[in-house]
């Protein structure tokens, strides 16, 4: 049956190992302390970050209207990943590999999960444009801007989105989940994961209602993450995945990325949401995420997902009534 059902039981209340059997000599973290650990880490992070990047009269910030100030806010979730690195090597004595970044590193999953980010967002655009939510604004990058800074931009962005997106999923899916599925049970893992993710990406959902339609979507997209990350047993997956939303929005299509705006020309098409379009469609100033064609889709892979778990459980329970068939009987 394979790892499928290996973690068979990953949305009941059964304690397992996620990612790595743990050793004499390990002091994992206390589960409940995985959360106020990472909003530090978080933190304060950017604030070291930042503080390096004003070395060099830059800053570090994703709100900036200033390219290499979003790049460098990028860049700057390695010393996020750091700090995590620093407890997990001094306090946890344990790797990042015992939290699902396993390694060699395994670029095929990478890449199937960046092809599947990709396909999300390009089929919410394509849904935009068909109903007339979205407008093309100007052509992409390829077209008539390949100009000697867009083509230092574009690099730094891709790389940037890669550690941003997978410092994130080494966090959420890895550290925190692994945590509570060991502790506690797969279903609290994924729980903590989705919640305490939704919470510190900082959408209030009474700001508007694209706002609200983009913490649905927010929580869904972290579901499907957090099935696939149990699934597979390594993070490589869910860091392409992660990876090919960001970049598709922003640097694919030139759209806001959860109401922040990465201020490079997109490189395939540049989008706007149509006057007087309704927001909750167009995703506004939210981007895709904001839209509920994003929660059509995030939604249906959350319920394929779950499907697939169901179907492999009850696959577990008619090879499991085989082995335990008393053949003495029969004739």
């Amino acid at each position: 049956m394979g790892r499928r059902a290996a973690v068979v039981g990953h949305l009941g209340m059964a304690k397992f190992e996620l990612y790595a059997t743990r050793h004499a000599g390990q002091r994992p973290t206390w589960a409940w302390l995985t959360l106020p650990l990472t909003w530090a880490f978080i933190f304060y992070g950017n604030g070291v970050a930042d503080r390096i990047a004003t070395l060099f009269g830059q800053h570090a910030s994703a709100a900036n209207p200033v390219w290499q100030h979003n790049v460098l806010a990028q860049f700057g979730s390695a010393v996020i990943l750091g700090f995590l690195w620093l407890w997990l090597r001094f306090f946890e004595r344990r790797t990042l590999g015992d939290i699902g970044l396993s390694r060699p590193p395994l670029w095929g999953r990478f890449w199937r999960g960046f092809g599947l980010g990709f396909i999300f967002v390009a089929v919410t655009v394509a849904a935009g444009l068909v109903l007339g939510v979205l407008t093309i604004a100007g052509p992409g990058a390829w077209y008539d801007h390949l100009t000697p800074i867009w083509l230092t931009a574009a690099p730094l962005a891709v790389v940037g989105t890669m550690i941003q997106a997978s410092t994130s999923e080494i966090l959420f899916r890895g550290w925190i989940m692994d945590a509570f599925a060991t502790r506690w049970s797969g279903f609290l893992a994924i729980t903590a994961s989705v919640l305490m993710y939704t919470y510190m990406q900082g959408v209030d959902p009474s700001w508007s209602p694209e706002a609200t339609v983009c913490v649905v979507n927010i929580a869904l997209l972290t579901w499907f993450l957090s099935l696939c990350a149990m699934e597979d047993g390594v993070l490589w997956g869910v860091c392409g995945l992660h990876s090919a939303w960001t970049l598709s929005m922003g640097l694919g299509f030139g759209m806001n990325i959860d109401g922040r705006h990465l201020n490079i020309t997109p490189v395939l098409l540049n989008l706007a949401p149509t006057e007087g379009a309704p927001n909750w469609l167009s995703g506004g100033d939210w981007g895709p995420d904001g839209s509920l064609f994003m929660t059509v889709i995030a939604g249906g892979a959350v319920l394929w997902q779950l499907l697939r778990g169901r179907r492999a459980r009850r696959a577990r329970q008619v090879a499991a009534a085989y082995e335990d068939y008393d053949y003495r009987y029969d004739d």
